[in-house]
């Protein structure tokens, strides 16, 4: 059922966004080309999205149903293929990873209007998790969206700490059993403004944002509007 809907969320992506998106190539430190889709916009008031994908083939179009939301509240959006997916290709390390983020986001820096406090991250499963450490260790990093983290040496709880002042937004499915354990992991050590939904679902990353959670998406973009005013 979930790949059933992913793959008519990549359809979805394909004929709704393909002519607005300007494709964006960036070298990583270790020569890859990443690949991503910029959609950018003259209303948001310099605010920015970068959003990483969970770990299934079809990359950065899992966005599909989050994406028009994000574009119609005026953000500026950059969906990126991760290392190892999508059109970016190569092997998956989760050891680079990171500075492929890193890159991302000074990238999205450069970009003409956008501001550097303005710029959100919103990751689902591993790309949550990918999320949630960049934006703990930049204070310029205004809010966070996770769908679906889990406890790892990406991010755990330990980190949460780190944001104090800034806001966190944690999603899991009540059956998707480490996300939730994770989440509410989560807790035992946060600081700033944290908001936790567990959810009645066993769906996973971006598969929440349809199936019976088909709200998420407008909660997210709610979120973001609230903590990263025009």
């Amino acid at each position: 059922m979930m790949q059933r809907w992913r793959r008519a969320a990549a359809l979805l992506w394909a004929a709704s966004m393909a002519a607005m998106a300007q494709d964006v190539t960036l070298k990583a430190e270790d020569g890859l080309a990443l690949q991503g889709e910029w959609h950018p916009s003259d209303a948001g008031g310099g605010r920015a999205v970068l959003l990483l994908h969970m770990t299934v083939a079809e990359g950065r179009k899992t966005w599909a149903p989050l994406l028009p939301q994000l574009r119609e509240a005026g953000f500026s959006v950059l969906a990126v293929d991760l290392r190892g997916f999508g059109a970016t290709g190569g092997t998956a390390d989760w050891d680079v990873a990171p500075h492929d983020v890193a890159a991302w986001i000074a990238w999205l820096k450069t970009q003409s209007g956008i501001k550097p406090g303005s710029i959100a991250l919103v990751g689902a499963s591993a790309g949550a998790n990918l999320a949630l450490q960049a934006c703990a260790q930049s204070r310029q990093c205004p809010t966070v969206v996770a769908l679906s983290p889990a406890s790892n040496a990406l991010f755990n709880a330990g980190m949460m700490k780190q944001f104090a002042g800034r806001s966190v937004a944690l999603y899991a499915g009540r059956y998707d059993r480490n996300p939730n354990a994770a989440v509410r992991g989560f807790l035992k050590d946060d600081a700033g403004e944290v908001m936790v939904r567990i959810l009645d679902s066993a769906g996973h990353g971006t598969d929440l944002l349809g199936g019976g959670t088909p709200f998420v998406g407008g909660e997210i973009r709610a979120w973001l509007e609230r903590q990263l005013p025009r």
